[in-house]
């Protein structure tokens, strides 16, 4: 585990760059909020569009046969 540990710590030296490895992960953790946002707002966005889809569907629908009723 000793081994290990030096290993990490020479390679990385974490102590030296800490603020640029905060930096590094801050930046990953952005990059995913932001897609996971960006999937959401999709989501919700085709959810909307359909919605809206349906009930003009329906609208012309009731039109259709209102027309039909009167011919």
């Amino acid at each position: 585990m000793k081994k290990l540990y030096n290993f990490l710590k020479v390679k990385l030296c974490f102590r030296t760059y800490w603020k640029q490895w905060s930096v590094f992960l801050g930046c990953i953790l952005i990059i995913i909020l932001v897609s996971e946002y960006a999937d959401y707002t999709t989501k919700r966005v085709l959810e909307y569009d359909r919605e809206k889809a349906i009930e003009r569907l329906e609208i012309s629908k009731e039109k259709d046969s209102l027309e039909n009723i009167k011919d």
